[in-house]
């Protein structure tokens, strides 16, 4: 995280001037639509779900004054990571809307921006020495989080689907991850797109729920609804994109956002909101689980 925090410093000193050009291509019709899809690239918002399975079950190691304290560590804990990773891809973004990307690299579909604005940045600004300093970077960056979604994972199917033992999982995880890997980014993000397309909203969507439920009880009904509408919209939106069905296609176009990859959006915040007037109110750490 330092390298980066670095690099982002570096590239904001080197390049104060904003780019200049025009939106091209799908960014023309919609930049923050296509920019908040291919953040789910990033898997974070998933990998957090699994991360959580560590952490919290490291912090039940430690032994806390009260419940009170150790809601209160989870709770800054949490609110301390969203302020750095937020501050993090905030600095991500100012350095790519300063750095000229020219208009035959926005045209060449193999190209991936984000890997060309890093790589050409660190290679403008430290020269060859950057692109070691890329590959460090990355290297170090990509090895934490593979480590703890590998545990993550391991521990999961060990104790659900106890055919294999937890080490036998890290392996065949390892193994499959290693092949994978090898297809090249543009390649994984095509074969991954159309299932973080399904669960990303899913997934955001239990979020929401989670956070306002701790505050205030929500209809069981209400929140089924909302994780439903979520789903729904992401499967209707998938098939319109990659099966290219013009009737899913109309639909989703008629939504608001739809045109953004974000159809889904205001459907779940409706039966959000349905969810704080229906009947059957619960609330509490395992609302979710029980009406889900």
């Amino acid at each position: 995280a330092i390298m980066i925090v670095l690099l982002i410093i570096v590239g904001m000193v080197a390049y104060t001037t904003p780019s200049t050009a025009a939106p091209m291509g799908k960014y023309a019709a919609s930049a923050f639509g296509n920019g908040f899809v291919e953040g789910y690239n990033t898997v974070d918002t998933l990998a957090s779900f699994a991360f959580c399975i560590i952490a919290l079950g490291a912090m039940k190691r430690i032994h806390f004054a009260s419940e009170k304290e150790h809601v209160a560590s989870v709770w800054m804990a949490g609110a301390a990571v969203a302020v750095l990773m937020g501050g993090l891809y905030l600095g991500l973004a100012l350095l790519g809307n300063h750095f000229p990307i020219p208009q035959s690299v926005y045209e060449d579909a193999s190209v991936n921006l984000g890997a060309y604005v890093l790589s050409q940045t660190s290679f403008q600004i430290f020269g060859t020495v950057g692109m070691a300093f890329l590959a460090v970077m990355v290297t170090l960056t990509c090895f934490t989080t593979t480590v703890g979604l590998i545990a993550a994972v391991s521990t999961f199917f060990a104790e659900e689907f106890p055919v294999l033992s937890y080490k036998k999982y890290v392996t065949l995880i390892c193994l499959v991850s290693l092949v994978l890997a090898n297809l090249g980014l543009n390649q994984i993000i095509q074969v991954t797109l159309p299932l973080l397309l399904f669960v990303y909203p899913i997934a955001i969507s239990v979020v929401m729920l989670t956070i306002i439920n701790k505050f205030v009880g929500l209809s069981k009904l209400g929140m089924r609804c909302t994780v439903t509408a979520a789903g729904l919209v992401s499967a209707i939106d998938i098939v319109a994109q990659f099966f290219h069905l013009d009737g899913a296609a109309a639909l989703i176009q008629g939504l608001p956002l739809g045109d953004s990859g974000l159809g889904w959006l205001v459907p779940v915040l409706i039966c959000l909101a349905l969810s704080l007037v229906l009947p059957g109110k619960i609330s509490g750490e395992s609302a979710l689980d029980e009406s889900l």
